[in-house]
């Protein structure tokens, strides 16, 4: 299920680009949190090898407005309220069994 991208591959073209090492790290966990969360490991390596083949690394933000979908669907909930009379039913077993 994973492309051939390789987080070595990454870390490596981090580290030749000059990128102070926390930022690096910072880049690099952010880029896996964001894979992780929006389960597009394939989409977003595919995406980084083709900016890395062009010696291009975006912003972890334009990463994540690129791949991180805000909009989630919320399903139709239809709850049906049942009569308040038929609360009584319940208020003279539960009675029943107080001791």
């Amino acid at each position: 299920p994973y492309t051939n991208f390789s987080r070595g591959r990454c870390l490596t073209y981090i580290d030749t680009e000059g990128m102070e090492a926390r930022k690096a790290c910072k880049t690099m966990v952010g880029i896996l949190a964001l894979a992780h969360r929006t389960d597009c490991e394939r989409q977003l390596g595919e995406h980084l090898q083709q900016l890395m083949s062009k010696r291009l690394l975006p912003s972890l933000l334009e990463l994540q407005q690129k791949f991180e979908h805000r909009e989630q669907a919320v399903p139709d909930v239809t709850i049906k309220q049942p009569a308040a009379m038929s609360y009584n039913s319940l208020l003279i077993s539960s009675s029943q069994e107080v001791h």
